[in-house]
């Protein structure tokens, strides 16, 4: 257990606060899991799991490793083939669970490490080291991810109610995308949602974060069909 304690820190919270903490309580609705949360350096990333695998504890999220942490909605089909990989350059596992496969990932080969996961998800990283958040979406947009920043805040979620939540100027219509989706049939086919500052990250794309002294925001495209 001492090892594990310093190899890995998960961050927890009691869910009977979840009614204090903003965003948070509009997913209550999805599950009774433990509500997971961790803050550090004037970030806050809190997770509601629906735990299938590793259903201990320890196997929670917000999830750090060394300077890396990761909150992940979705499924890495092809975890147990990448943890293999990994364990054959040294790497040494604390779980059963695809998060922890998927953060040791990063750890050791960065944003390279997208190339290598199958799967449907969509995950936050924060490396302390460099101050950057990035926020990836999968290959096909199966998990959705959505994202509002300016010079003040960033706010990202999976579900739009919950970052409204959090800013109520937020809940402005975007009427030019309602009109596309009206007369077009057309949606998620930009990063434009029915909300004029929230943004949906693209399938197969990753949101960069440098929040070393102002936000400053790049978008990526890490596959191509």
């Amino acid at each position: 257990m001492e090892l594990l304690e310093d190899k890995m820190r998960v961050w927890l919270e009691s869910a009977k606060f979840v009614k204090s903490i903003p965003g948070v309580y509009v997913l209550y609705n999805r599950n009774k899991d433990p509500i997971f949360v961790g803050e550090t350096n004037n970030l806050e990333m809190t997770f509601h799991r629906l735990a299938i695998n590793g259903l201990d504890n320890m196997s929670g999220q917000p999830l750090t490793i060394d300077e890396v942490t990761v909150i992940c909605n979705g499924e890495i089909y092809n975890y147990k083939e990448i943890k293999s990989e990994l364990i054959k350059i040294g790497s040494i596992f604390y779980t059963n669970t695809d998060t922890e496969v998927l953060l040791e990932s990063w750890r050791i080969w960065g944003k390279n490490c997208l190339q290598k996961l199958n799967g449907m998800f969509a995950f936050a990283i924060y490396d302390f080291d460099q101050n950057k958040i990035y926020c990836c979406r999968d290959a096909f947009g199966i998990k959705p991810l959505y994202y509002t920043n300016n010079n003040e805040y960033i706010y990202f979620g999976s579900e739009i109610p919950s970052i409204i939540s959090l800013d109520e100027k937020l809940n402005t219509l975007d009427y030019k995308q309602a009109v596309t989706y009206l007369k077009y049939g057309k949606y998620d086919s930009t990063e434009n949602t029915f909300y004029s500052d929230i943004k949906s990250v693209l399938p197969g794309h990753y949101i960069e974060f440098d929040i070393k002294d102002k936000i400053q925001i790049s978008i990526h495209q890490w596959w191509l069909p």
